[in-house]
């Protein structure tokens, strides 16, 4: 499959993508004034995307279903909870992920990549 157009605005600051066109249908993605993604068409639409002052994501809906996240810092490198996942970190990044009695280990190979 390809893609028939794709486009973004060359004023935005961010320069995001905008609309895309395959087979004949358009989807399109909005943002803010800082560049964060307010919501998106597709194969997974997104809407009520909401961010603190930093910038972080703290509520997307998808699905009819609203998730909130949570962060220890000021950056979103460090998330403690999406929805009620809580988020454990490592040295490497995601150690482990719990929601309700589920947890789940992760480790990381030499080039950082996560695995369950």
């Amino acid at each position: 499959m390809s893609l028939d157009e794709v486009t973004s605005s060359p004023a935005q600051a961010f320069r995001r993508l905008r609309n895309q066109r395959h087979s004949g249908v358009c989807t399109g993605w909005s943002y803010d004034k800082n560049g964060n993604e307010l919501s998106a068409a597709g194969q997974l639409p997104r809407t009520g995307e909401t961010y603190n002052d930093f910038n972080q994501l703290t509520a997307l809906t998808s699905g009819g279903t609203t998730t909130q996240y949570t962060y220890a810092g000021t950056d979103s490198s460090d998330r403690l909870t999406a929805g009620s996942t809580r988020i454990d970190q490592g040295p490497e990044g995601i150690s482990t992920t719990t929601d309700g009695a589920t947890s789940t280990g992760f480790f990381h190979d030499p080039a950082g990549t996560a695995s369950a």
